[in-house]
C-alpha cells in the first residue's frame, strides 16, 4: 500500500485486493498532508474491512455449490471424482459446518480411508478436497485451507 501523486496533481492510494488485483482510490487532494491523513484513516478502515468474515456454510450446503460450479468447468469424469471424494468425507463428517473441518478430522478421515479403501482413493480424495476448500476460502467460507499442512500421500511402488 502507497501514495502516489498522478499528473493531474491529486493523490491517489494504491493497494491489493484480497483477491490479489492492485486497485487505487483517490484522496482527493492536491496537499500531501491532508492526503497522507486520508492515508492514515484508509489504512485503519481497511485493516477493519480485513478482518476476515467468514460466511457460515454447512458441507451438504457447500458440496452443492461446489458440485454446480464443477459442472461448468470441469469434465464429467472430474465432476465425479468430486462427488465421490464429498460422499465419502460427508458420510464419514455427517453434515457439519464448514468451518469445523480441521486438519486433525481430516488426517484421521484419510487413515481410514487407507485402511477401508486403499491408498490410492485416500490420494485422490486429499486432492479433490483440497481443491475445493480452496475453492470455499476464494468464496468466503473458509479461512485458511485444512488440507494445506497435509503432506500428499506416497503411493507405493509397484
Amino acid at each position: 500500500m502507497f501514495l502516489s501523486k498522478r499528473n493531474n496533481g491529486f493523490y491517489y492510494i494504491f493497494y491489493d485486493t484480497p483477491q490479489g488485483k492492485r486497485t487505487c482510490i483517490s484522496t482527493k487532494s492536491k496537499v500531501k498532508s491532508e492526503a497522507n491523513q486520508f492515508f492514515s484513516n484508509f489504512h485503519s478502515e481497511l485493516k477493519e474491512r480485513r478482518k476476515y468474515k467468514v460466511i457460515p456454510i454447512t458441507l451438504r450446503d457447500f458440496r452443492f455449490q461446489f458440485l454446480k460450479y464443477s459442472e461448468s468447468i470441469h469434465t464429467c469424469k472430474t465432476t465425479k471424482a468430486f462427488t465421490c471424494s464429498f460422499n465419502a468425507i460427508e458420510n464419514y463428517l455427517g453434515n457439519i459446518p464448514l468451518i469445523e473441518i480441521t486438519t486433525q478430522k481430516l488426517m484421521i478421515f484419510f487413515q481410514e480411508r487407507i485402511i477401508n479403501t486403499s491408498i490410492y482413493a485416500a490420494r485422490k480424495d486429499y486432492i479433490n478436497l483440497s481443491s475445493s476448500f480452496t475453492k470455499a476460502i476464494q468464496d468466503g467460507y473458509l479461512k485458511d485451507n485444512p488440507c494445506k499442512t497435509i503432506k500428499r500421500f506416497k503411493i507405493p511402488e509397484k
